[in-house]
């Protein structure tokens, strides 16, 4: 309990008080699929923020986080990460669920940004671990689907090189990427299954084939859906969309190339 209070306080302090940061930190939760040590490949659905903000309606692919807001701190090189139960507006208000603090370079069962059914090569991604870095610039890791999301004040643009170059397992973007807000990202061939409640009979399985990013939409329960697009009961569509204006931000989806 005494942590827990104590996490809350340097939440609540640098929200309101602005921790000082170098400029261009970012807090990485690179997935290591159901790797509990954070050694094996890279795979799942990793994120990358830039921290001292409120992230609500967290997206990636038309999945999006529709119970939840996150306060994302950093603070003598842990990460904090409040969750409070309202998540459509940017100030993580609402009643307080739950708060942890990630020490830089720990492997974490990633935090519920985004819950998922998820599953690679037909292995079910029941519970998802992370590596959690901090870093000067947000983290493009290879062969990967890229959703990134700038914050557009006083700058018209993604404010990135894209990061769609980069064929690094663990590379950096660019130094224009000051205005990114967060990212998120799957590894080529992560599949999203519908959730048991869900009406949407669905699947959802990433692909990236030399930096163009599409998805490859079948039927659950089609033979055919983790691999190719010749059943009639899947659809191949494109989703790159380059650095387009939204409400209050700009959105941008790639697949860096593999190495």
């Amino acid at each position: 309990m005494k942590l827990l209070f104590l996490i809350l306080n340097i939440l609540l302090i640098c929200t309101f008080v602005k921790c000082q940061l170098p400029k261009n930190v970012y807090a990485n939760f690179i997935p290591h699929g159901d790797d509990s040590s954070c050694s094996s490949k890279v795979s799942g659905l990793g994120f990358s923020f830039q921290p001292q903000n409120c992230f609500y309606n967290i997206a990636h692919n038309g999945l999006v986080q529709k119970e939840s807001s996150f306060l994302v701190i950093i603070d003598a090189l842990r990460v904090g990460v409040a969750q409070y139960d309202n998540y459509n507006n940017n100030t993580c208000s609402g009643n307080f669920v739950s708060a942890n603090s990630y020490k830089n370079g720990s492997c974490v069962q990633t935090p519920p940004f985004i819950t998922f059914n998820g599953s690679i090569n037909s292995y079910q991604l029941s519970n998802q671990y992370s590596l959690v870095t901090i870093t000067n610039s947000p983290l493009y890791i290879a062969n990967t689907q890229v959703y990134s999301q700038f914050d557009n004040g006083g700058y018209n643009g993604c404010g990135s090189d894209s990061g769609n170059d980069s064929g690094n397992d663990s590379d950096s973007g660019s130094d224009n990427s000051s205005s990114l807000y967060y990212m998120t990202y799957s590894t080529s061939g992560l599949k999203f299954s519908p959730p048991n409640d869900s009406n949407d009979p669905n699947s959802v399985t990433i692909q990236c084939s030399n930096g163009n990013a599409s998805v490859l939409i079948c039927k659950e329960g089609d033979s055919s859906s983790s691999s190719s697009s010749s059943s009639s009961s899947c659809n191949q569509q494109d989703v790159t969309m380059p650095c387009t204006p939204g409400d209050d931000n700009f959105n941008e989806i790639f697949c860096t190339l593999p190495n």
